[in-house]
């Protein structure tokens, strides 16, 4: 698998999963960085946070290994969305109230 390409082991933090998540990446984290909240449950992030770190250590890394934690990062993109909606609304309403 060498033949094939070696990367550092932080190489699905820093390309891999901001990669494959694409446009969602900031929806992704502030879903996250939401979890603070009861509604926002925080064990499916420690799932994907255990397949990384598993996969990390080894030297070939593919996009395709860490496929499968994708389903769990919109999940907390779709959270992320709706945060930022609730807000910019807010936002929205007092624009208009103090014009």
């Amino acid at each position: 698998s060498e033949a094939f390409g070696v990367h550092s082991w932080h190489w699905y933090f820093t390309q891999g999963l901001p990669t494959i998540a694409g446009t969602q990446l900031i929806p992704v984290l502030v879903g996250i960085s939401c979890g603070s909240k009861p509604s926002v449950p925080l064990k499916p992030l420690g799932l994907v946070a255990y397949v990384i770190s598993v996969y990390s250590p080894f030297g070939h890394k593919e996009f395709r290994f860490i496929y499968p934690v994708l389903p769990i990062c919109m999940l907390y993109a779709g959270y992320g969305l709706w945060y930022i909606e609730k807000r910019s609304a807010r936002l929205l309403r007092w624009m208009i109230g103090f014009l």
